[in-house]
């Protein structure tokens, strides 16, 4: 480690043109280098960082908040440099300098890069967490942030093991869309490389439970296996060793998990996945608690869970609570809640405040109240991952979800056919 921090103590431009390197041409160090590394040198002195550290940094990034992340490190260390100008510089060197998951995008820097480094290796190459891991907790923690905002932050270590799961992940994800097309030998490697992504999950999972991308994708695995007692049990052991880690003080209600704080994006799709779990396993009334506390967490709701808790609320008749969570989103696009609260509205008798809401209806979900005015319901062609507002997916979508307690209401459809004629 000694040895690692005196290495790059040494000057940055020894970096871009070091005295035993023989350059073909004037051309081999780029004018951008050159400008990255004056200014690392001069403008980000604070920072003990050089040009090939920034394009190790850039070749193994593994999602699209690391360009930021260091932006904000460089920021935060360097206060006297104006944020903007980092902000462009780091901007510039994404763009320039070649990406290892886009296939070696910028080849001619890549090339000029192993040229100028005989042992240049991309695979020995270190990321952005191991060169900034003096920046990172030894332990995960859940740390104040400002306000009422609270932020999970984690040990360098487990962002590089995050994003090797998040590349796997993908390549799953990929694989489950094309299903079993291909030849026999395709099919095969596909269920290889998957098993391949679940063993690792599962040797990470069973290293610290708190790694929560792990546990969703050991979950799901198992609840394709329709082991639904191990899927429970992966989850819950993953929560609970996290609520372990919430300080006392903090106050679910009064204190935010914001979505915007991007390690807590991890923790709060782990709640997400138990929530709908428990749906499905003890149905939307044990749900309902699990739902609220997400909302409660991040009330910007980022993962739609307030469209859920709204179908939960209609499957069990808890319509007041329905009409108290469409009054907190008063702008909303999602059909389940707008609609779900004129169906409560209905039920509840309250004719005249369902008949107000007609003229927003007719001009955000007309294609929704159409669909639940027809007598059949053929299913569109769907994008997986995706539901285009105003689309016929979207109308179909909130009819599997609520249409049939449309349908179960005495003179509900006449009252939209009629509000709508």
């Amino acid at each position: 480690m000694e040895a690692k921090k005196k290495r790059r103590k040494k000057s940055v431009a020894s970096d871009v043109c070091a005295p035993d390197v023989v350059l073909d041409s004037p051309d081999h160090v780029t004018a951008f280098e050159m400008r990255l590394a004056d200014f690392l040198l001069h403008r980000c002195a604070a920072t003990v960082i050089t040009v090939a550290d920034v394009k190790d940094i850039v070749w193994n990034e593994q999602d699209s908040n690391l360009v930021s992340r260091m932006t904000f490190e460089l920021a935060e260390q360097n206060p006297k440099t104006k944020f903007e100008d980092i902000l462009q510089v780091t901007n510039d060197a994404w763009n320039h300098f070649p990406h290892k998951r886009l296939n070696g995008l910028a080849p001619r820097d890549m090339v000029e890069r192993i040229r100028a480094d005989g042992d240049f290796t991309p695979e020995a190459r270190p990321d952005f967490y191991t060169l900034f891991a003096d920046r990172f907790p030894e332990t995960p923690r859940v740390v104040k942030m400002r306000g009422h905002d609270w932020s999970w932050e984690y040990p360098a270590v487990f962002h590089t093991r995050r994003s090797e799961l998040s590349s796997m992940h993908e390549k799953d994800e990929e694989l489950m869309s094309e299903g079993n097309s291909g030849s026999d030998f395709e099919n095969i490697e596909r269920e290889l490389l998957r098993k391949v992504s679940i063993v690792a999950a599962k040797a990470t999972f069973d290293e610290n439970p708190l790694m929560f991308d792990a546990a969703i994708m050991l979950a799901r695995d198992a609840f394709e296996e329709d082991e639904t007692a191990l899927t429970r049990r992966i989850l819950e052991t993953s929560i609970y060793e996290a609520r372990k880690l919430v300080p006392p003080v903090f106050s679910i209600g009064t204190d935010l998990l914001p979505w915007g704080f991007v390690d807590n994006r991890p923790f709060l799709l782990l709640l997400g996945e138990y929530a709908t779990l428990v749906e499905v396993i003890d149905g939307p009334q044990k749900a309902i608690s699990h739902y609220q506390e997400l909302l409660a967490l991040n009330p910007n709701d980022n993962q739609g869970i307030r469209e859920i808790l709204a179908t939960a609320y209609v499957k069990t008749n808890r319509l007041e609570e329905l009409l108290e969570l469409d009054k907190q989103y008063p702008d909303d696009m999602m059909a389940g809640l707008k609609v779900g609260a004129l169906l409560a509205l209905y039920k509840l008798g309250r004719l005249d405040e369902a008949r107000s809401r007609i003229p927003e209806m007719k001009e955000r979900f007309l294609h929704v109240l159409q669909e639940i005015l027809k007598t059949d319901h053929p299913q569109p062609e769907l994008i997986p991952g995706r539901i285009k507002v105003g689309g016929d997916d979207e109308a179909w979508f909130y009819w599997q979800h609520q249409g049939t307690f449309w349908m179960a209401t005495p003179g509900a459809r006449d009252f939209i056919r009629e509000a709508i004629a």
